[in-house]
């Protein structure tokens, strides 16, 4: 086993070196993320913004312990569909990669469309989507 190397003259027990290993990688941003959301609870409080504007964390926090239960229920259609919408989506572009490494001439057509899409936001493309498909589970 590796010893490791004094530090002050003092061997550093491996337990310490450990600790320190999952402080920084726990503690660290934890700490983080809760000074981010205390930030952001006093900012909004103390400059009276509009929950319309900002919503506070505390207001989030109070809404997912209420309503739990809803959101669960809710989640559930979001999953599968997520879920459904990323398999087709594998199986449709595992497909199309198949052809057109098998065909010369399919990629040479398709290739520089696929590259023009990549170029697109996706958040431009989005109301584009909505108005041909529509919204709701039948546009799915």
């Amino acid at each position: 086993m590796p010893t490791i190397p004094p530090v002050d003259g003092a061997q550093k027990r491996p337990w310490s070196v450990i600790s320190l290993r999952l402080s920084r990688q726990i503690l660290l941003p934890l700490s983080l993320v809760v000074s981010v959301l205390g930030g952001w609870e006093i900012a909004v409080r103390s400059l009276h913004i509009s929950a319309l504007l900002i919503v506070p964390p505390s207001a989030v926090w109070q809404t997912l312990v209420e309503d739990w239960e809803i959101l669960l229920e809710q989640s559930m259609p979001t999953l599968i569909d997520t879920v459904v919408g990323f398999a087709l989506a594998t199986i449709v572009g595992g497909m199309l990669g198949s052809v057109m490494v098998m065909s010369r001439r399919l990629q040479q057509a398709l290739y520089p469309h696929i590259v023009l899409f990549q170029l697109i936001p996706k958040v431009a493309l989005a109301p584009l989507f909505i108005i041909w498909l529509g919204v709701g589970p039948s546009s799915r």
